[in-house]
């Protein structure tokens, strides 16, 4: 299953944000929010200055389950 990854870059290359997709166009409207809407914004858990964002596609990234799940 291809899922689709958006990762935002600050001015050196360090990720500063990234999110797992299914859907590419759910990617797509997150990439372009990314790189229109919050271009030059502290983002990210370290408050990096986000420079720009990549849209990459992996053939499977395993979604994180939360600690409530028994599965």
């Amino acid at each position: 299953m291809k899922r689709h990854v958006v990762i935002g870059f600050d001015a050196r290359d360090h990720i500063a944000i990234g999110k797992v997709f299914e859907d590419f166009g759910d990617a797509n409207r997150y990439l372009i929010y990314l790189n229109t809407q919050r271009n030059g914004e502290m983002i990210g858990k370290e408050n990096r200055l986000l420079e720009y964002a990549e849209i990459f596609e992996m053939d499977y990234i395993p979604f994180r389950k939360s600690p409530e799940s028994n599965d």
